[in-house]
């Protein structure tokens, strides 16, 4: 439903407009997210993770990258390269932790995730909203 970049920029309805600093509703489509109408939560049409309380001046994609890098929006749009490009600048900043979880998508899929890498930041979080 959400696959085109227009298609998720219309989700982003006026009264979300006051939601997101300018600029901002771009990036976040296309990055692969839509506005799910609650709040200041997007998801990705993908791999459905959600992003909450997105400061303009974050890397919307290289967050989408970090934090889901087996999304298959990710893996088509970006590639194999920028996704270790963004695991291995993470890699060395911060802590990992591997875990395996599974996750249950919006369109009701389950996925399986193995030996995916968690990243804790050791920073305050004052500071660290500043890595990605």
């Amino acid at each position: 439903m959400f696959e085109s970049p227009e298609t998720r920029m219309t989700s982003f309805e006026e009264e979300s407009n006051q939601l997101f600093e300018q600029g901002m509703i771009s990036e976040l489509s296309n990055a692969g997210f839509y506005y799910t109408g609650w709040q200041d939560v997007v998801a990705c049409h993908a791999c459905g993770i959600q992003l909450t309380e997105i400061a303009a001046n974050k890397r919307v994609m290289a967050t989408h990258t970090r934090l889901s890098p087996s999304c298959p929006f990710i893996k088509e749009t970006k590639g194999n390269a920028y996704i270790k490009d963004i695991l291995d600048v993470v890699g060395q900043a911060v802590p990992q932790t591997i875990v395996t979880f599974n996750l249950r998508t919006f369109d009701n899929r389950e996925e399986h995730h193995k030996d995916m890498f968690l990243f804790a930041s050791s920073l305050p979080r004052s500071q660290s909203k500043d890595v990605f």
